[in-house]
């Protein structure tokens, strides 16, 4: 089988399709560019298929909804999205991981496969030694749990810390804070090959306090023997499990923190 892929601009798809030598065999959206999508895929006579890795396009993502679909009971915003119903003429939905396809299901009532990205079975250090030394925070948010982490190493003067930039110009307050902390150290320059990052890392932070779909950082530190010390929410667990680190409930305190950082530090090699 031969597969080709084709960018297109959402509001332009008429126009982007006329110049594709032939009529392609299927579409595969998000779910936001369904509205363009739908009518595209019933004009040419092809089907379409949605490909769930984030909310955007099937819930609010500007209210608390996100925050709350981890509940045995979904909050009723999460069933008031207009593309939920356009959703039902897709030949397939499919998901990013299990997680998100059984909240996928949950919202829009039908069916949902589940296709992980398949270079991360066979992800390693690829020759990289393993000496760990830093516990990172592989993004620069306060969303992902940048308030926790540097309480963490406040608490924890003689661990080092290191925190990557990324962008650092959609970041400043964040950074500015990383660099009030002696043993916070800040990786400045977006790293596009992270396993030196995982080679070093004694462990991974990452404490989302929205339900992360997915967790490529997490993930890959996985693939590469890094422990993980992260919040119990959305796929986090599936990919940590019992022999991976620690899951910390929402409702953690202090201390409960502190506790779950010393054994994630015992879990490294």
């Amino acid at each position: 089988a031969t597969m080709r892929m084709f960018k297109v601009v959402p509001d332009r798809m008429l126009e982007s399709f006329a110049q594709l030598p032939g009529t392609p065999d299927v579409i595969i959206c998000n779910p936001v560019d369904v509205p363009f999508v739908q009518p595209l895929a019933k004009t040419l006579g092809i089907p379409f298929i949605v490909y769930v890795q984030f909310w955007r396009g099937l819930v609010p993502i500007e209210s608390d909804v996100l925050r709350r679909l981890d509940s045995d009971t979904l909050p009723t915003e999460a069933f008031d999205h207009p593309n939920i119903e356009r959703t039902a003429d897709a030949a397939a939905v499919v998901a990013n991981s299990e997680y998100t396809a059984g909240i996928t299901e949950r919202i829009i009532g039908r069916k949902c496969d589940v296709v992980v990205q398949p270079y991360i079975g066979n992800y390693g250090l690829n020759g990289h030694a393993r000496r760990p030394t830093y516990v990172v925070l592989p993004s620069p948010q306060w969303g992902k749990g940048a308030a926790r982490f540097f309480t963490l190493a406040r608490d924890n003067p003689d661990v080092p810390f290191l925190l990557l930039a990324g962008d650092i110009m959609h970041n400043v307050d964040v950074i500015e804070a990383a660099n009030k902390i002696p043993n916070v150290t800040v990786q400045p320059d977006w790293v596009e090959d992270m396993r030196p990052i995982y080679a070093r890392a004694r462990a991974l932070f990452l404490g989302t306090d929205t339900c992360e779909t997915f967790s490529r950082a997490v993930a890959e530190a996985r693939a590469c023997g890094v422990p993980i010390l992260a919040l119990r929410a959305g796929n986090l667990p599936n990919i940590v499990r019992d022999d991976g680190g620690v899951c910390v409930p929402r409702d953690a305190s202090d201390d409960d923190w502190q506790t779950a950082f010393e054994k994630v530090l015992t879990m490294s090699p």
